[in-house]
């Protein structure tokens, strides 16, 4: 049996022109895509950006409810007079910019996919959705925060408009990252649908 090469330090390759972009050669410019699929990808791309829009102008909004204490905007319209109710703002706050974060990372992807060649029509709902994952996921992250469930942070590094709205961004733009880390707790907790834990399990682990 023969034994495997050890790792050795050697200086790395000299890296071609083609592998810095998206292996295409020098001078060949022309688009991959034809008419129909630029179209959806110019509409995804103002899709984000348009959404990027109103949630940037949500938590502009909020900002100055929370420093004039009076209500103007549209969240007043839409959540009541929140001047006197600055607790629902950092709820407000952290779902908006969790839909940041996952905008941002669906933006990113989008210009990623496309260059490298990747791009294709079947990826439209995940692109879509996104956003509003990211959103909804940063708010019970929060929750679950609150309530102790994940001793991640101190309820109380929850209780301004900046630390809501760096929280929530982080969360928005890692949340693939968070919902299989979420994922990987639930079944060390509760099995998984083709092998459950046992209840011997549990008495073991309550017993230690």
């Amino acid at each position: 049996m023969t034994q495997p090469d050890e790792e050795k330090l050697t200086l790395p390759e000299v890296t071609s022109d083609s592998t810095l972009s998206d292996g295409r050669g020098i001078g060949l410019w022309k688009t991959k895509y034809g008419a129909v699929a630029w179209c959806q990808i110019i509409l995804e791309c103002l899709y984000l950006i348009v959404i990027l829009g109103f949630s940037i102008y949500g938590l502009v909004n909020a900002a100055q409810i929370w420093l004039s204490d009076t209500p103007q905007g549209l969240l007043p319209f839409f959540l009541g007079d929140t001047s006197t109710n600055h607790k629902m703002l950092l709820w407000v706050v952290i779902a908006l910019s969790g839909m940041c974060g996952g905008i941002t990372f669906s933006l990113k992807w989008l210009y990623h996919t496309v260059a490298k060649n990747y791009w294709n029509q079947d990826r439209l709902i995940w692109r879509l959705t996104v956003p509003v994952i990211s959103s909804i996921l940063a708010v019970f992250t929060a929750a679950m925060i609150g309530s102790g469930i994940i001793p991640l942070l101190k309820t109380t590094s929850l209780s301004t408009p900046i630390s809501c709205a760096g929280f929530g961004f982080f969360i928005g733009l890692f949340s693939d990252n968070l919902m299989a880390g979420l994922r990987a707790v639930a079944e060390k907790l509760f099995g998984t649908m083709a092998s459950p834990k046992s209840s011997s399990d549990t008495n073991s682990n309550t017993d230690s």
